[in-house]
């Protein structure tokens, strides 16, 4: 089983026949609609361009751009994908990223039983990269035939690498010439004579690495036919440039103008859709066990039903700002925990607690809805607050008055539990029912007498509010007792494990 499904290139060959034939069927939805759009900038803009697609970490790049190349490939479109972070090992990139399009050219010749110009291209463009790899001095011991190069470890050489690589160039430039010529060749030799080179993970590289990949794309990579994509994080790119150039938060606009130098454009990932990516995960099949004991039920409108769970993931994980990742993390961590809690779940509850455990922003934004038993200045608390309000009683008049004096049972109470409320209930039915007999202002008995019905309407009313309430919760007075459960194994996650074995 693939465990990482980020980069499906990495896959098994019986696996990755699955993703060749249909690169995006394990997508959010949205992802092959935006692909198309890239692929129609791709097709459409004039060349050479460079393409920065900018997300956050986590937000699935890297999962997005290697479909993104079998979709263009499944499309005649000619595609390199090429991971930097890889490779930044080594003291440049021009080797490895020369090593990427070569490896292609060699794939591509044997499947495609190239005619004799397409041999001989890249017959040339490997014997072009040779000569520069030779002709620099950061990679004399370089071995392009097995893709290989060793690396002194000489700190002085290191510090100079990228002057003396650009030197050699300046010295050389014979074999730049060549080496554009004879790549714009082969590029012309391609259907759609365009050729798209994705350079992948250069947010996650080391800053100099990263930002001598970006000079060789400008400088050495500028040929009519190249579309070159960028998936990063343009924040930490813009750090990378600050830690190495000396600018600073003042001096941002520096930054950016340093930055318009490599890029065309600059486009953001396209926006998963939070819900559909927990019904992914989060469904009937992977709950059916949980389904069938009656924990979790698909079709009720209660607390502990499928739907209102997908929604409290998707929401909570939308206002939190989680990645794609973090979110595949937490639906498989609510996933376990569903398994495991032997009882009705409360969905909203479990979700809220998990999130604000995991959330990395300082302030929990995470709230229990107001309906919630456990919201704070919830319906419940609302509820088990009693007091007959004027309206009962049309207007303001002594009645009223003496009525509230007399009968505290009647004034603004809160009571604590269900079972403080059904006390009161009895009480109030009984003393209604006996005519509520004052201590005081006997006379006023025969006044009440016309407010009896009203009264009595009003607290049956409220009743039957509290007992639907509870009816919803499947609970009576048992709610600290589930509170302390929920907390528990969500603090203590071996408590939970306790509980499964």
């Amino acid at each position: 089983m693939v465990k990482d499904k980020a980069n499906i290139f990495k896959f098994d060959k019986n696996t990755f026949k699955e993703y060749k034939k249909d690169p995006f069927f394990d997508c959010i939805p949205g992802a092959k609609e935006y692909a198309e759009c890239i692929k129609s900038t791709i097709l459409n803009k004039e060349t050479p361009y460079v393409l920065m697609l900018n997300e956050n970490f986590g937000m699935g790049k890297s999962y997005f751009v290697t479909r993104f190349t079998q979709h263009l490939r499944n499309n005649n479109i000619d595609c390199i994908y090429f991971s930097a972070w890889e490779n930044d090992y080594l003291e440049l990139p021009f080797v490895s990223f020369s090593k990427e399009i070569i490896k292609y050219f060699q794939n591509k010749s044997m499947t495609k039983k190239a005619s004799t110009e397409f041999v001989k291209a890249t017959k040339s463009i490997y014997k072009v990269i040779s000569s520069i790899a030779k002709a620099t001095s950061f990679s004399a011991n370089a071995n392009l035939g097995v893709f290989s190069t060793k690396v002194s470890l000489d700190s002085n050489k290191a510090i100079t690498a990228a002057e003396d690589f650009i030197q050699s160039f300046i010295k050389k430039d014979d074999y730049l010439i060549a080496f554009k010529k004879t790549l714009k060749g082969f590029i012309d030799s391609l259907k759609n004579k365009k050729l798209v080179i994705i350079v992948d993970e250069l947010d996650r590289c080391r800053p100099d690495y990263a930002m001598k990949t970006l000079e060789i794309i400008k400088h050495f990579f500028d040929i009519e036919g190249l579309f070159i994509i960028v998936p990063t994080n343009e924040n930490s790119l813009f750090k990378c440039v600050k830690s190495l150039y000396g600018f600073n938060e003042e001096t941002s606009t520096n930054t950016e103008s340093y930055f318009k130098k490599f890029f065309d454009d600059i486009e953001t990932l396209y926006k998963p859709n939070y819900l559909e990516m927990v019904k992914n995960i989060i469904n009937e099949k992977s709950l059916e066990e949980c389904i069938k004991q009656n924990y979790i039920s698909p079709d009720c409108d209660q607390y502990y039903s499928l739907n209102l769970l997908q929604v409290k993931i998707s929401k909570y994980g939308e206002t939190e700002k989680f990645t794609i990742r973090e979110m595949d993390s937490m639906c498989k961590r609510i996933l376990y925990y569903c398994k495991c809690i032997q009882q009705k779940i409360d969905c909203e509850y479990l979700t809220c607690l998990l999130f604000n455990k995991y959330s990395r922003q300082k302030v929990k934004q995470c709230f229990l809805s107001p309906e919630h038993r456990f919201a704070n200045n919830g319906k419940k608390q609302q509820l088990l607050q009693f007091s007959i309000p004027d309206t009962v009683f049309n207007g303001f008049d002594d009645n009223y008055a003496i009525f509230q004096r007399y009968y505290p049972t009647f004034r603004a109470t809160t009571f604590q539990t269900y079972k403080e409320f059904d006390d009161f209930y009895k009480k109030a039915v009984e003393e209604i029912e006996n005519g509520l007999k004052p201590t005081a202002c006997g006379s006023w008995i025969q006044d009440f007498s016309i407010y009896k019905e009203n009264v009595s309407a009003y607290i049956n009313s409220h009743k039957e509010e509290i007992d639907e309430y509870r009816i919803y919760w499947d609970s009576d007075d048992n709610d600290h007792l589930i509170k302390n459960f929920y907390h528990t194994i969500v603090e203590n996650d071996y408590k939970l494990f306790e509980i499964k074995s």
